[in-house]
């Protein structure tokens, strides 16, 4: 009689830990902004740098908001790094998640991504819908995307040739928001609705966080850009 014992090899799963390296980790997609956060930052000119790491888990860059420090971003000159608004707020967009890494999009002209450490101290998630209430104008298309009396409702007329403000002040389903239009010389303020992205996750809006932009017609005509989350 011949004993035969058959060994299966069962492969070996590696759990993810706060050493991981991003390239050995699976990501959720996920859409958000990574910001700076205030509140932790600029305490230590020495030590309060951003940190963007490659999918290896070395360096790829590292710089401060600080005009005083080295490592200032205006000195870095590098081509390669342009994301959303890196001066003021650090502003990432956010395309991923595990259980310790952001992948990030550091160049929204080519959509390059890095990734950063969730538990950076000087950087925080935020939530897009609650950045665009936060802004202090909207920029959008008029034309393919009007403001409505509600959501899928009908539109609401304006007269975009005496310009006016936009600005979020609710947002009720996953991608509609309600807004204030103020037009000085058209009497009082008035409200509507509009699409801040689609299904597919394109942003249909543009907003500015540090300035009060008052539009005009070619703000929000054909031209005005459709930004990809």
């Amino acid at each position: 009689m011949i004993l035969v014992i058959i060994v299966v090899a069962t492969p070996t799963v590696r759990a993810q830990t706060d050493r991981s390296n991003p390239s050995e980790v699976i990501f959720a997609s996920e859409i958000d902004l990574i910001s700076l956060d205030t509140g932790s930052y600029g305490k230590n000119i020495h030590s309060d740098t951003v940190r963007i790491y490659n999918a290896d888990g070395g360096l790829w860059c590292e710089y401060s908001l600080l005009d005083s420090h080295p490592l200032f971003y205006g000195h870095l000159g590098r081509k390669d790094f342009s994301p959303i608004f890196p001066i003021k707020f650090a502003l990432f967009r956010l395309t991923g998640v595990s259980d310790y890494w952001y992948r990030v999009e550091v160049n929204t002209k080519t959509g390059a991504e890095k990734f950063v450490r969730r538990s950076d101290p000087f950087l925080k998630r935020v939530s897009i819908a609650d950045a665009i209430l936060r802004a202090r104008g909207l920029k959008f298309n008029s034309r393919t995307n009007p403001i409505r009396r509600e959501p899928e409702g009908t539109p609401v007329a304006f007269d975009w040739r005496k310009g006016g403000i936009i600005r979020a002040v609710a947002h009720s389903s996953e991608n509609w928001i309600q807004v204030e239009v103020v037009q000085p010389k058209d009497g009082p303020v008035k409200f509507g609705w509009i699409k801040w992205k689609d299904k597919g996750n394109k942003l249909l809006i543009s907003f500015a966080l540090d300035s009060l932009p008052i539009f005009s017609e070619p703000a929000v005509s054909e031209e005005a850009p459709e930004l990809s989350l």
